[in-house]
């Protein structure tokens, strides 16, 4: 994929980091503790954890395979940087965090890239969501057979943004799993996974830059309870 300019430093930032850090707040109502992985991306060494197999609410990390999706399309030739993908009002009336767009106008695949990496955008989400998959309820299991395909066996999507719904969940784990960046084969996420990890996590880790633009989107999204007062997620 030919990538411009900022948008490749947008990409690549990830690669000075030593760690991944992940924390996810419990699934459910209450002040309950907190689940976390850390995790070294160049050995892939789990540095700490905490109740990182207990089920969580991911918030706006569902967005790292929301990224992850778009970018296989790119990489396929479906999609281009420059290609403009259109807003509905379903997605114009997301919660914040936002930009405000309106139905009938576009945004372009670059743009919205940059806008759910750094401002963790839930209508640009929906946007995606809707132009790759139709409806975001398809997109939503798009995502989920993915993150199965990827050794994500307790993770399942109902929504492209990581606004609340009680039955998406994942562990910490697996959102480790997804995001960490593995630039010299698959040994970063056999340390990780409980269990063999997928070879196609392998792959797509060490052939492309979609691991790079996770794990920039992990650390880069703000980590919400299940329930924010203002669900601006």
């Amino acid at each position: 994929m030919n990538l411009s300019g900022p948008f490749r430093v947008v990409l690549r930032l990830v690669s000075v980091l030593a760690a991944i850090p992940i924390s996810l707040h419990t699934a459910g109502a209450g002040n309950l503790p907190l689940s976390a992985i850390v995790v070294d991306a160049n050995s892939g060494t789990v540095l700490y954890t905490a109740g990182p197999d207990e089920l969580r609410h991911p918030a706006s990390l569902t967005k790292i395979m929301t990224l992850y999706l778009l970018f296989e399309r790119m990489e396929a030739g479906k999609l281009k940087v420059d290609s403009q993908l259109p807003v509905s009002e379903h997605a114009s009336v997301q919660a914040p965090s936002k930009l405000g767009l309106r139905p009938g106008q576009t945004i372009a695949v670059e743009d919205a890239i940059r806008a759910m990496v750094t401002k963790s955008a839930n209508d640009v989400a929906v946007v995606v969501a809707e132009a790759i998959g139709g409806s975001e309820g398809e997109f939503a299991n798009l995502m989920t057979k993915k993150a199965h395909a990827l050794g994500m066996s307790h993770t399942v999507y109902r929504n492209a943004s990581g606004l609340p719904n009680d039955e998406q969940v994942t562990t910490a784990r697996e959102q480790a799993l997804s995001a960490a960046p593995s630039r010299n084969g698959s040994h970063a996420n056999t340390a990780i996974s409980p269990r063999r990890p997928s070879p196609i996590t392998a792959k797509r880790c060490a052939t492309t830059t979609t691991c790079s633009a996770m794990s920039r989107a992990s650390t880069a999204s703000k980590l919400a309870t299940p329930r924010h007062p203002d669900s601006t997620w």
